[in-house]
């Protein structure tokens, strides 16, 4: 008792002890956990990073308003249809958790960022580009006139098709950063590569 027989074409009823055949047990066994683990991982997706093809999902890495920088941001509906983003500005300004401030240097204890967000959503027509600054965002105005680029006062700032109300930044100083996402009318994420910026 305690062996295990198999039979096999070189030796016909050869004994093995126990321990040898429990080492094999769990080697196949492994094996095929390791062969399934394989054939069922899903493949990476693939995200490609530019700034020349319209896409789903923008980021503007670096949004600064300091009263000497003001992040200027334009985004681009691509398609022939009416396109729906939801975009949101990070708060990444470091506060002084002690005395003293981060930005000038001064802060006594450390300094954390905010990661705060604000939320708005935007509506393009077809081909329709817009822009705004960080410190004023973008108001609705539905008295708004097309671009006049004749005339003596060559101003066409809030000039167009409003994208919906793009709210400032969240504070002065401000360091973070801008994303925008490729919505439908729901808000449900799609992948349509509509959007460029």
């Amino acid at each position: 008792m305690g062996e295990a027989v198999f039979s096999t074409t070189a030796r016909q009823g050869a004994r093995f002890a126990p321990w040898i055949v429990a080492a094999c047990l769990r080697a196949v066994a492994l094996a095929a956990i390791v062969l399934v683990a394989m054939v069922s991982a899903p493949s990476p997706g693939r995200a490609e990073s530019t700034s020349e093809r319209s896409s789903s999902i923008l980021i503007f890495p670096k949004v600064v308003y300091d009263g000497s920088r003001d992040t200027f941001f334009q985004i681009s509906n691509t398609s022939n249809s009416m396109v729906h983003a939801h975009c949101f500005y990070v708060d990444a300004t470091p506060i002084c958790i002690g005395s003293g401030d981060c930005l000038a240097g001064t802060c006594s204890g450390r300094c954390e960022p905010q990661w705060q967000e604000v939320d708005f959503n935007i509506w393009l027509t077809k081909q329709q580009p817009t822009h705004w600054t960080a410190s004023i965002g973008r108001f609705t105005n539905p008295n708004d006139e097309p671009c006049d680029r004749n005339g003596p006062d060559y101003e066409c700032d809030g000039a167009g098709i409003d994208p919906g109300r793009v709210p400032p930044v969240s504070g002065f100083p401000f360091q973070g950063e801008l994303r925008c996402i490729e919505v439908d009318q729901s808000g449900a994420p799609i992948s349509g590569n509509h959007l460029k910026g």
